[in-house]
């Protein structure tokens, strides 16, 4: 990248000759270190947050019956009634 034609002069950025300044000095002092000998050992992984699904089911596929018959039902109608049966499968 040219340094009179830096990409951001055009998106409006207003420091960001300064910030890119800072960044390429740190990364030629980063080359350094590593020419120097210097390694890598561990790296920190910053995990994003993720959306997690609803932790209760929609509908539960239910067996009853010793396993002769599977239904599926809403699962707040299958705790009303008592929890009958055996949870084969969770939809959520």
């Amino acid at each position: 990248m040219k340094k009179n034609k830096i990409r951001g002069e055009w998106a409006g950025c207003s420091y960001l000759k300064e910030k890119y300044d800072e960044l390429n000095k740190a990364h030629q002092e980063f080359k350094k270190l590593l020419a120097d000998g210097f390694e890598i050992t561990t790296v920190k992984r910053v995990k994003r947050p993720r959306i997690q699904k609803e932790k209760t089911p929609r509908k539960v596929e239910v067996s009853i019956m010793n396993g002769l018959v599977k239904v599926i039902v809403d699962f707040t109608e299958w705790q009303a009634h008592g929890s009958i049966g055996t949870i084969v499968k969770n939809i959520y």
